[in-house]
């Protein structure tokens, strides 16, 4: 039976969703709280989040960066609930791999749940490697990944002035990237020779795309404190735009690598 966690801060919008999702097939669990709901995906295995993105606040982002930056709960499929279509980026970016927009019913997130597993159940790891010609994007995923790396430990000394989500945000951060450049593994990466087998694994790929959008969220969500150095911004709009340029490099040999 496949098993979904429920972040909804309104206790009766959860109990209404969690019902209609049972009747479904799904065993269900609901929390109400950011802490709750990282706390049970620590402890229980999960197939699916369905997070409420519509409420004030940012616990909910900071809820799926933690999921998606570790290695433990990267795999779970991540639902996103949000107002208005200028959300969608955002919750994107964050590491949802669906965005319901508006008032999502319980049909819709079941429908969407469903779609999201046969997606995952049904990959395939292509292991064919890309030709000689690709030297280049070798070369590039191997500095963007070190790129982020040394961003994010530039950033760890100026961990005082991040404000309240400055420690959450740089250990997540760090251990996304961390496990980023360890499954890259660049020493097998040779001028002139084939992509690593990473960037060729179809899984691994959307992996890696968990694990930027990790790094991209929780740079995002910095971004939202006041009075921060322009330096520090600086650094994290860097940062974004590095997994960004990584995840457009991987959707780039999707077709040759398939």
């Amino acid at each position: 039976m496949n098993r979904i966690l429920i972040f909804e801060t309104d206790p009766r919008e959860a109990i209404h969703l969690s019902q209609y999702l049972q009747a479904g097939g799904f065993a269900v669990a609901t929390v109400t709280t950011a802490r709750q709901a990282i706390s049970f995906a620590r402890e229980y295995e999960f197939d699916i989040f369905v997070v409420n993105l519509r409420t004030p606040g940012e616990t909910g982002f900071t809820t799926i960066a933690e999921i998606k930056c570790r290695p433990q709960t990267a795999h779970v499929q991540v639902i996103g609930l949000v107002p208005a279509p200028t959300m969608r980026l955002s919750a994107e970016e964050a590491g949802c791999d669906a965005v319901l927009i508006g008032t999502a019913d319980g049909g819709q997130v079941m429908r969407t749940a469903t779609e999201l597993l046969e997606r995952s159940h049904n990959s395939i790891t292509y292991m064919k490697p890309m030709d000689a010609t690709a030297n280049s994007t070798e070369q590039s995923f191997d500095s963007l990944s070190q790129a982020l790396c040394t961003g994010i430990a530039w950033l760890e000394p100026r961990l005082p002035e991040l404000g309240e989500q400055g420690p959450i945000a740089i250990e997540s951060m760090r251990d996304a990237s961390g496990t980023l450049r360890q499954r890259l593994d660049p020493q097998v990466i040779i001028p002139g020779g084939i992509l690593p087998s990473s960037v060729c694994d179809r899984q691994i790929r959307h992996d890696f795309r968990n694990l930027l959008a990790a790094v991209t969220g929780f740079a995002e969500i910095l971004l939202l404190e006041d009075n921060l150095p322009q330096d520090i911004q600086e650094q994290l709009r860097s940062l974004k735009h590095d997994s960004r340029v990584f995840c457009n490099m991987l959707d780039s040999i999707k077709e040759s690598a398939a």
